[in-house]
């Protein structure tokens, strides 16, 4: 095994080594991955939230990228230059981890690609990189989700796509946690080795999560949700609610729910 660093602003991931293979996740420029077995033009590889699957071998490097700043906007351009009508030689999403290289000025921060150019991006698409680590502070955790989530508000339904271009609803929960600094599993399950448990619905609070068969949801509280869902008539990161009397109510949803789920101990 190996570690490459993505170098495309994002890299599909499916489950075999095939161009026509559905979608499954979508890696970000700047991650590391490790790469379990190179196939031709594919590499088998895992990523830092330890989700495996195969993306064309083009999108990725092989050399060491300590980010410290991860784009916060929904996307952002990296350029020749510290001005507006500098060349753009990428534009990455929101998610895409970069390399500061210098101090900011007049608005701009300079930041080191991957292929060791250096650009420049507004100091304002981008946030200090958030360390994997489960919050102390529970209640700054949760209206930080909760404002990330918000960023997401009608993005387009794709399914496995985790960008401000289309996103599915275990992507969308999954970098709701992960752009704070959590890492729960990518998929709709609650999964042994990842922090979240499951807790009954009357626990829950804003930031918890809801769990139907194949489906995820960010809880806001008081029986409403927002999820990316492929229903007609929505089709993208909507509010919902469980609850007969509100707008959006999803009697589909409400008959099915499995769990809910937190990250965070409750006392019955």
């Amino acid at each position: 095994m190996k570690g490459k660093v993505i170098q495309t602003p994002v890299a599909p991931l499916t489950h075999t080594p095939d161009q026509n293979a559905v979608l499954q996740d979508e890696i970000f420029y700047g991650m590391p991955i490790t790469v379990l077995e190179e196939t031709g033009d594919w590499l088998h590889v895992e990523t830092p939230y330890r989700y495996r699957g195969y993306i064309p071998a083009a999108c990725a490097a092989g050399c060491a990228y300590p980010a410290d700043l991860t784009v916060t906007a929904a996307f952002g351009d990296l350029l020749s230059g510290p001005s507006v009508n500098s060349a753009l030689r990428l534009s990455v999403p929101r998610g895409a981890n970069l390399l500061s290289c210098g101090e900011k000025q007049d608005g701009w921060l300079p930041v080191r690609t991957v292929s060791r150019e250096t650009c420049y991006i507004k100091a304002d698409r981008v946030s200090p990189f958030v360390p994997y680590a489960l919050p102390q502070d529970a209640q700054s955790f949760r209206k930080a989700v909760l404002r990330t989530a918000y960023t997401y508000l009608h993005t387009p339904y794709r399914w496995g796509g985790k960008t401000p271009q289309g996103i599915d609803c275990s992507g969308f929960c999954s970098m709701c946690y992960l752009l704070n600094g959590v890492v729960i599993y990518r998929d709709a399950s609650i999964q042994p080795g990842f922090p979240v448990r499951p807790i009954p619905l009357e626990y829950a609070a804003e930031g918890d999560l809801l769990y139907f068969p194949g489906h995820i949801a960010l809880y806001l509280g008081a029986g409403r949700f927002l999820h990316a869902t492929a229903k007609d008539g929505d089709d993208c990161v909507t509010e919902a609610s469980l609850n007969p009397s509100d707008p959006g109510f999803r009697a589909d949803l409400t008959a099915s729910l499995l769990t809910a789920g937190s990250i965070f101990a409750v006392s019955p």
